[in-house]
């Protein structure tokens, strides 16, 4: 059950993910899922910012692995910005998978991952960012437009990339995560 709140989310998002990039090929539905992943990219990177600021500790924080503060949950944040995006290309699949994602934070509530409060303020700021980002859409071509540009020229490299991401995706984009505290120079 700890396995199932742990990573079945980041695994179910990163095969979403998938689905969704195969789902069409037109290069304005790509951009839609690039989008997506972009918002689950930003709200996770808030995310941080705002557990480094309020410092609040999980209920119950056995798992080594674990990062040490909880408010507002990263995995409710990022699954409901993938949610709100996938609701953006087709609320009949958006529907159904805010259920199982709210399901899934509910399992992490029920093992003692986060508090309600937590769940409830990630996948609000999720829902916010992933709005966002869908509804100015067009003010984000500038990161879209070199990735399809790759796909296009370069296959190989922009599918390595692209797996390399969804592992990480899978792992709660810990890689990425890491990268950008670098980049920003802050301690995770």
């Amino acid at each position: 059950m700890l396995l199932l709140a742990l990573r079945g989310g980041w695994i179910l998002s990163a095969l979403l993910l998938i689905m969704l990039w195969f789902w069409q090929k037109e290069p304005a539905h790509r951009v839609k899922v690039l989008r997506v992943l972009l918002g689950m990219i930003v709200t996770l990177a808030i995310v941080h910012l705002l557990a480094a600021r309020f410092e609040r500790p999980r209920p119950f924080n056995e798992q080594a692995l674990l990062p040490q503060f909880g408010f507002p949950a990263g995995d409710a944040g990022v699954w409901f910005a993938l949610v709100a995006g996938i609701t953006l290309l087709n609320w009949r699949i958006g529907l159904p998978l805010s259920l199982l994602f709210a399901a899934l934070n509910v399992l992490q509530i029920g093992v003692g991952l986060h508090y309600l409060e937590d769940v409830v303020a990630g996948g609000s700021l999720g829902v916010i960012v992933g709005l966002l980002i869908g509804y100015f859409e067009d003010w984000f071509f500038f990161l879209t437009k070199p990735l399809l540009l790759l796909e296009d020229r370069l296959p190989a490299i922009f599918y390595t990339l692209a797996m390399l991401i969804l592992l990480d995706l899978s792992r709660g984009l810990s890689g990425v995560i890491r990268v950008l505290a670098r980049l920003v120079n802050i301690e995770v």
